[in-house]
């Protein structure tokens, strides 16, 4: 342990500034974040000593902290480890009693957090200095993971780091994160100094597509495989903030990607099909308007319907608690293979006069969709599948040239604004607010469900035809639009989880998370607070549970105590002393949670 020249005293006779026996005056004036960062603390202490002296105050034999309780908690957690002795001598200044609040104050208010890119910087230096991740990870509490993405951080090229120092181009910590992507910091400069040449503000999104890690680029990546890319001589740099990547060569995945698809089509041409083309050869309609020959079914024979009629009444009971979930799932299960059963498999003649279409899937899996008929081939098709007709019966009136003309124009002028959209965000934000808003949704020209929690209930003028709406939107200005956009927005939200899939908490949902997250904290923190039923929570859980949110927000000695309390003394003592922490159970922390038991901040970890 380093040591400095302050009067010692001994571990054993230090107390923290509010317990009992405390002379009047001693008290510590930080409330909040007491026991924020300890273990990170403690470990610093280890490595380089005290390098603060703690301010007490003498009484009776003892000495009261007036300032450095965290310290004094960060070393009495090294006693407890055995790493010092517990009479280890500790640098202290004394006061008098009269002063030590003042003393407190003082020293809370005049210290000043050093910037997050001089913590990184200082991180970076220490690496270069032969220290290795591992080491720097226990000299200072952290994980080996954490250490690591610090360091990527402080190596960012000086420039950056400067700009984000000033606030300079509007560079952000998920700037210098995106620029983590480069290969060098070479790259970092030509990206930076492209990006800031017409001035203004840059972006993550920005310096993600200029390094090849755009979205575009992941979905790539999605499909062609990790792997594959590399195997084809193409470099992968792993995004460590993200679920991103940056490649070398995006020509390249492009390449690969249209060859996986192309192998497929050819693969089915041999299958016995008309046709097989690529979505993306085929006219755009092709997508939407060209139909397939779907499967038939048979009637089930009588065994099969009384199982079928046996299986639903029993999964209509199953609300009363008397079915459990795996015979539900059982059952469910049956139902569905009896279903499968009556459908009837399309026959090699129906593939001979049908074809495939290959596309790309949203899941990153190649997508087919088959026994598709081209315009050409319809008529034909449903002919030979029609009964006979009846001769005395006379032949239905042509719709005429007139009626397809008009579907055709309609559609280019439909591709036109489809078009134009993109390159007008106020009307296209109006058009979208009214198509979800208006009486008349599915005669208006823009479709728009919503279909989130409570939102057929939230009426939002919902009586006026779409353009009506549209005119109202596009006379606000553009604050009022948005605030429109998020109100709306907001009757198409539903963070549950789906409920024929396994159910998770919304703290183990990436998209609820990015969403949440990027929500202002301050705000998501004050609805939730407002929101969260506390008192039904704490009654619906188990008492240890209650015990352990007790010891998070409050201590382990708080916990001990609450131990010896029955289920409703629980229920009152958590309502009393964790609800004011700002405490939340784990399966609703968003990423701007800050309340006991998140995860330290990258500044504060630092």
């Amino acid at each position: 342990m380093i040591k400095n020249s302050f009067p010692l005293t001994p571990l054993n006779r230090l107390r923290h500034g509010p317990d009992e026996g405390a002379p009047a005056g001693v008290c510590n004036v930080r409330i909040s974040g007491r026991e924020d960062g300890l273990d990170e603390l403690a470990a610093s202490i280890a490595s380089v000593g005290l390098l603060q002296p703690l301010v007490v105050v003498r009484h009776e034999g003892l000495s009261y902290i007036a300032d450095g309780n965290r310290r004094l908690a960060a070393l009495l957690r090294l006693a407890a480890a055995g790493t010092i002795a517990d009479d280890h001598e500790v640098d202290v200044v004394e006061r008098d009693a009269a002063t030590a609040r003042e003393a407190g104050l003082a020293a809370n208010l005049t210290q000043s957090a050093m910037h997050e890119a001089g913590q990184m910087a200082g991180f970076a230096q220490l690496a270069d200095g032969g220290l290795k991740p591992k080491d720097i990870a226990a000299r200072f509490g952290v994980s080996v993971a954490h250490v690591k993405k610090l360091l990527a951080l402080g190596s960012v090229a000086p420039c950056i780091l400067d700009a984000w120092r000033t606030g300079k181009h509007g560079v952000s910590i998920d700037t210098v994160k995106a620029f983590t992507l480069a290969p060098t910091v070479t790259d970092q400069e030509r990206v930076y100094a492209k990006l800031t040449k017409v001035g203004g503000s840059i972006y993550s999104h920005q310096i993600r597509e200029e390094l090849g890690a755009g979205h575009s680029t992941g979905t790539l990546l999605k499909r062609v495989g990790v792997d594959a890319y590399k195997a084809a001589g193409g470099a992968v740099i792993k995004d460590l903030f993200g679920d991103t990547s940056a490649v070398s060569d995006r020509a390249l995945l492009q390449r690969l990607s249209d060859e996986r698809l192309v192998a497929r089509r050819d693969e089915l041409r041999a299958d016995g099909w008309a046709w097989v083309e690529l979505e993306s050869d085929l006219p755009l309609e092709a997508r939407y308007s060209w139909s397939t020959l779907h499967s038939s079914k048979r009637e089930p024979t009588e065994a099969e319907a009384a199982r079928i009629r046996e299986i639903e009444a029993v999964l209509e009971g199953e609300g009363d608690g008397t079915v459990s979930d795996e015979e539900t799932n059982a059952l469910e299960t049956k139902h569905e293979a009896i279903e499968a059963s009556l459908t009837i498999e399309a026959t090699p003649e129906d593939r001979a006069r049908t074809g495939c279409v290959v596309s790309w899937g949203w899941d990153g899996e190649i997508h087919v969709r088959d026994y598709v008929l081209r315009p050409q081939d319809a008529p034909a098709v449903k002919a030979a599948a029609a009964p006979a007709a009846d001769p005395a019966e006379p032949e239905p009136e042509a719709a005429g040239p007139f009626a397809a003309l008009l579907e055709r124009v309609s559609e280019q002028l439909t591709q036109a604004v489809q078009d134009a959209l993109p390159t007008d965000g106020r009307v296209a934000i109006a058009a979208l607010l009214a198509g979800a808003t208006c009486k008349d949704k599915w005669a208006a020209p823009a479709r728009v469900r919503l279909d989130g929690l409570g939102g057929e209930h939230a009426s939002v003028r919902d009586a006026e035809r779409f353009e009506t709406l549209l005119g109202r939107y596009l006379a606000m200005g553009v604050e009022d639009l948005l605030a429109a956009a998020g109100r709306i927005l907001a009757r198409s939200i539903d963070l549950r989880s789906a409920k024929h899939s396994k159910m998770a908490a919304p703290a183990d949902r990436p998209g609820v998370m990015a969403l949440a997250g990027a929500l202002d904290p301050a705000v998501v923190a004050a609805r939730l607070s407002d929101r969260w039923d506390a008192e039904a929570f704490f009654k619906a859980v188990p008492r240890m549970a209650i015990v352990s949110a007790i010891g998070e927000a409050c201590g382990s000695e708080a916990a001990a105590r609450a131990s010896k309390l029955k289920k409703g003394g629980l229920v009152e003592l958590a309502a009393a002393t964790v609800v004011p922490t700002g405490w939340l159970p784990r399966e609703i922390r968003w990423p701007g949670y800050a309340g006991p038991g998140s995860e330290p901040a990258l500044a504060e970890a630092a």
